[in-house]
């Protein structure tokens, strides 16, 4: 039913597909991993991905020829917000076999990559400091 209705509504549902809602559910980890860690403090990823402080626009014009962002969900998301970028390289990152060192060899984009993948690194085996939703 609620896929009916967002259909209905939206003309399309959005992670209907296995493979579209891996890659939603990819994102979305990003996000979770970014607030549990408070990632978005760290100035490294303030450099890299801007702050998230900027308010998210009522509506963005991409450049779909950036190659500072990576491609990963629709209508260049990673383009929208700081917190979307961190997010889409995050799922970029995340994709089981994926290429991203040569898919993304040249691009600005590369460096984010990089910098997730170090990140993870480091926090593997750590316990994440936000652990409920309660604001601190």
């Amino acid at each position: 039913r609620l896929a009916r209705l967002e259909k209905k509504q939206m003309l399309e549902v959005e992670g209907a597909g296995e493979r579209e809602c891996m890659k939603i559910l990819r994102h979305e980890a990003g996000h979770a991993l970014s607030n549990a860690y408070r990632l978005h403090l760290r100035k490294e990823w303030q450099r890299l991905f801007g702050s998230l402080r900027a308010e998210y626009p009522k509506f963005y014009r991409p450049k779909p020829s950036s190659k500072q962002y990576v491609l990963h969900l629709n209508n260049w998301y990673a383009q929208a917000h700081p917190a979307e970028d961190f997010a889409e390289t995050f799922a970029v990152w995340l994709k089981p076999a994926s290429r991203w060192r040569s898919d993304y060899l040249g691009w600005p984009a590369l460096r984010k990559l990089e910098y997730v993948d170090e990140l993870m690194r480091s926090l593997a085996g750590t316990t994440a400091p936000v652990r409920n939703r309660l604001r601190e």
